[in-house]
């Protein structure tokens, strides 16, 4: 979708993860390990926003003057490998919605 952007991210805590023990280490981690999520989407946001503004004066990118990201994001911790696939696959369909959205416009 061009409006918006889904994604997964996988904090690496160190630990091998074999299905086995994904509850276990769930229960010894708890819910955020390593980085919090607000900091690696802060950084996210500010590299592309960076590297967006750096076209616009060296490469003619078209100007956008409105904001390229959104104030919030959405988060949801995916606690199981059925979870997970249900999720990759909702974001790998998802562009071909894009024809449906509200804001698709034909001319673009």
């Amino acid at each position: 979708m061009p409006n918006h952007l889904h994604g997964i991210i996988q904090i690496d805590t160190g630990l091998s993860t074999n299905p086995g023990q994904y509850q276990e280490i769930q229960n010894h981690l708890g819910a955020h390990t390593g980085a919090p999520l607000h900091q690696v989407v802060q950084w996210f946001k500010t590299m592309t926003t960076t590297e967006y503004i750096r076209n616009v004066k060296t490469r003619d990118w078209p100007r956008f003057d409105k904001r390229l990201w959104q104030r919030n994001y959405y988060e949801h911790i995916i606690r199981s490998e059925q979870s997970y696939a249900k999720i990759a696959d909702y974001i790998e369909g998802n562009p071909s919605k894009w024809q449906s959205d509200k804001y698709f416009q034909k001319n673009q």
